[in-house]
């Protein structure tokens, strides 16, 4: 919650010939809801970039994700997948925290994937929130 909403959006707004810098936003879901409880809200308008951060407080950490991650999107970013990070190494412990990725790079996602898999391992399927899918099974 040390990155206003502000510095996200410029970030974004930022092109270098066909595309936008591409963006690693690390999101707590594991522990959101006590970072929320322990900051003010003037500071949780800034980092959230409006008032409307307070839905988190009753989002599961797949739902919180996937909230920013379609956050992220609208900022007009090609493809935006949010990460599951682990508490423990190999993909192993609960879900501490969502590494979410936004870029407009045709190949990114393939080496994010790729790069992801081997840090994690494939012992199952790794369940990324990928708002380009999950818009067109919503049509």
């Amino acid at each position: 919650t040390q990155c206003a909403w502000s510095t996200v959006e410029k970030l974004a707004g930022h092109k270098k010939g066909q595309t936008k810098i591409e963006l690693f936003y690390f999101f707590p879901t594991g522990w959101i809801q006590r970072v929320i409880s322990k900051k003010n809200e003037k500071d949780l308008c800034i980092w959230w970039g409006d008032d409307d951060w307070f839905k988190l407080n009753e989002m599961s950490q797949t739902a919180s994700a996937q909230l920013m991650t379609s956050r992220i999107q609208e900022l007009g970013y090609a493809d935006v997948k949010a990460w599951p990070i682990y508490e423990q190494d190999k993909g192993e412990g609960r879900v501490m925290y969502h590494m979410i990725h936004a870029t407009d790079h045709l190949k990114a996602p393939e080496l994010m994937d790729k790069a992801y898999r081997k840090l994690v391992g494939t012992k199952e399927e790794i369940e990324t929130i990928d708002m380009w899918e999950l818009e067109h099974l919503l049509r």
